[in-house]
């Protein structure tokens, strides 16, 4: 067996993995382990503020920088048999990602990412400025990082071809946060955004895969986690309240991957109070929770309604090998993927024996 069909083997295992675990209904638990000093002598990769994004060979250079960092700190963690799936992210700052479906986009640069200046001020006429072109310059860019990626592919790293911004979250990036004020001034206006926003996700998905990724044979979403379908953000949707969300994010949102078959949602703990509001999306496969500053974290405030909720979309979170000795019985009530922070290589294979134990499906 070749070097790729030995990764593609593994990776395929993983998948069938995390199917079973999403069609279980009897909860279960799945693990991804990081070890705190591995990759501290891993290469820098070129920053994101140094892309010319009008030449091909500049974004290129910025995937093949990526591409290389993150196969060398791949060989530096340890190897053991978790949950985690290896995985590049077609990511070269947030702006790019909105200014994608933007006529005529201004973005601000920064090292490492980049941010949009909001294009919708006057809403009779700025919304003619938003749309999918293929022939938009930061798509274009993104594409040829994309190539990079795909030609480089070897069976050991699932790519998530674009970083979606959910609708709720497009709307953010194009309104900045007059959003928040839009659905008390606006609603008719951003009713028809949110439309506008999600025709683009679909446009954008479809086009990608059926011009870009020819070589690559993996189905769904890899984010260290499979998934059906891809990947989507709403980090906005975490400011508001359950109502608020109900009928400005969630049925945008469900839409986008009841086409897909499938999604993978990143929001952040900020918004635990969202939990079960973005359970009630149908076709959504996960929900997975970043560690924010001063607020809880969901590894040790998870409640029965959470774990009832992750039943109908999982729940993914961050959690310490503290946290994880002292509540992982209670995660594996529910449906949890839970990436664990170990400190050696002792705790992270413990990490991986334990859950093995906890495994219901």
């Amino acid at each position: 067996m070749s070097v790729k069909e030995d990764a593609c083997k593994r990776n395929l295992e993983l998948i069938e993995r995390y199917k079973a675990f999403y069609a279980s209904d009897r909860g279960g638990l799945m693990t991804r382990v990081s070890v705190s000093a591995a990759g501290a002598d891993v290469p820098a990769q070129m920053v994101v503020r140094d892309i010319d994004w009008e030449d091909e060979a500049s974004c290129r250079a910025f995937a093949r920088s990526r591409l290389e960092r993150a196969k060398a700190f791949w060989q530096s963690i340890p190897d053991v048999d978790d949950d985690e799936m290896r995985r590049l992210q077609n990511l070269a700052g947030t702006g790019a990602v909105a200014a994608a479906f933007v006529k005529d986009a201004v973005l601000t640069h920064e090292e490492t990412t980049n941010y949009l200046v909001p294009p919708i001020r006057d809403w009779n006429e700025d919304t003619a400025r938003i749309g999918f072109d293929p022939d938009n310059p930061w798509y274009r860019g993104q594409m040829a990082m994309l190539r990079e990626y795909v030609e480089g592919w070897d069976g050991s790293y699932g790519i998530v071809p674009f970083t979606h911004f959910d609708p709720l979250d497009l709307c953010n990036q194009w309104r900045g946060n007059e959003l928040f004020l839009d659905y008390y001034d606006h609603p008719e206006e951003l009713g028809s955004l949110l439309d506008k926003a999600t025709e683009c996700v679909l446009e954008l998905e479809s086009h990608t895969r059926s011009h870009f990724m020819d070589g690559y044979d993996f189905d769904g979403a890899f984010m260290g986690c499979w998934t059906p379908g891809t990947y989507l953000s709403c980090d906005a949707g975490d400011m508001g309240n359950p109502e608020t969300l109900a009928k400005w994010g969630v049925p945008y949102t469900q839409r986008i991957v009841q086409a897909w078959g499938g999604g993978y949602l990143h929001h952040h703990e900020l918004g635990i109070h969202q939990i079960p509001t973005w359970s009630a999306c149908e076709g959504l496969t996960i929900q997975f929770l970043n560690r924010d500053p001063n607020t809880d974290h969901l590894a040790n405030v998870i409640t029965e309604e959470h774990l009832e909720s992750s039943f109908q979309v999982a729940i993914g979170f961050i959690a310490t090998y503290e946290e994880f000795q002292k509540h992982a019985d209670r995660w594996a009530q529910g449906k949890c993927v839970v990436a664990v922070r170990c400190d050696d290589t002792a705790q992270a294979q413990d990490v991986v024996k334990r859950t093995a134990a906890l495994r219901n499906f």
